[in-house]
């Protein structure tokens, strides 16, 4: 039984690590053998403002929004970004990310063109 006892504080101690924070790309911690990962802002905006923008097929809001993702960014799965016109005259925008990089920090979409 002490035996099993010891072997279990050691894979404890070996598991912890060193329990410093260390900063990494894409909001994302380091600590020992764990990763944290922090709030991930992308600013969304568009000409002209007050376009409705669905992300992954659901309605977030209207521009200028800020999206925040938390976790990992967003990056374990692939994203699609529409902002749909505000007036006749005027295309919607669809852009999709894989999934596979990080999401830009800004999209800014010109529905006016």
């Amino acid at each position: 039984m002490a035996r099993v006892l010891l072997v279990c504080c050691l894979m404890a101690l070996v598991l912890s690590g060193c329990g410093t924070m260390n900063p990494m790309q894409n909001s994302c911690m380091s600590e020992g053998f764990n990763h944290v990962y922090t709030d991930y802002t992308i600013d969304v905006t568009s000409e002209p403002p007050g376009a409705k923008v669905d992300w992954n097929g659901q309605y977030v809001g209207v521009t200028p929004l800020k999206r925040v993702l938390n976790g990992r960014r967003g990056m374990a799965a692939p994203t699609v970004v529409t902002v749909h016109a505000v007036s006749q005259g005027q295309r919607c925008e669809t852009r999709a990310f894989p999934g596979n990089e990080p999401l830009p920090r800004e999209m800014h979409f010109d529905l006016t063109k």
